[in-house]
């Protein structure tokens, strides 16, 4: 399942890096801070971080069969000897728990377990609860940067370009209006020299 995860993380970042490639090729530059990039870093803070996790966790993992003290566990009567790779293996929390800690509980964590949780990143569970939730809520702003940026971006230059496309439309309108104006103007002028061609005929005719 971890080697899943890892394989699918490595899938999905070759699909980025492959439409950060088209985008750069058709200059697309928009498209490359806000789908590429912002992707990028929305697919690391999620799920690369857990891939981090996974990968860390495989070196910080302790011989279970290590017996050779051994560490109670429980408080009495419950209390129960445990070898010490075991109990240094109860230390360390699963993956899923950690993510779902961090998503759902926002940072949150048994403070009282026993043994005492140790981090698989960072000098403490603070620590790398806080690491893990500021990269929840930096995935998040990229999240609303990816899916708003654009569309205000085109809504604002087609707005204006509609208002440019108004103002020629209205200029082209009152072209035609003052053409039809001074039509009739023409016209009448035409036909007053017609009269008067017409006139300068008869009189000619009747000298």
């Amino acid at each position: 399942m971890k080697l899943s995860v890892i394989f699918g993380v490595f899938h999905m970042s070759i699909g980025i890096v492959m439409k950060g490639t088209n985008m750069y090729f058709r200059k697309m530059w928009l498209e490359m801070f806000t789908e590429v990039v912002a992707g990028f870093f929305i697919l690391f803070f999620l799920f690369g971080w857990m891939d981090v996790l996974i990968i860390a966790k495989w070196f910080a993992t302790p011989d279970i069969n290590d017996c050779e003290t051994l560490k109670p566990v429980g408080v009495p009567p419950n209390q129960q000897m445990v070898c010490i790779g075991e109990w240094k293996n109860r230390q360390i929390e699963g993956i899923i728990t950690i993510m779902v800690g961090t998503v759902f509980g926002f940072g949150s964590y048994d403070k009282d377990a026993d043994p005492p949780l140790s981090p698989i990143i960072g000098g403490s569970m603070t620590q790398q609860y806080s690491t893990n939730q500021s990269f929840v809520y930096l995935a998040i702003v990229l999240i609303l940067v990816m899916l708003c940026t654009k569309p205000c971006i085109v809504k604002f230059s087609s707005s204006h370009q509609d208002h440019e496309e108004n103002q020629i439309e209205f200029q082209a309108i009152n072209q035609n209006d003052d053409s039809d104006r001074n039509r009739p103007s023409i016209n009448a002028d035409a036909s007053a020299s017609r009269d008067i061609s017409t006139v300068e005929m008869v009189q000619q005719r009747e000298n």
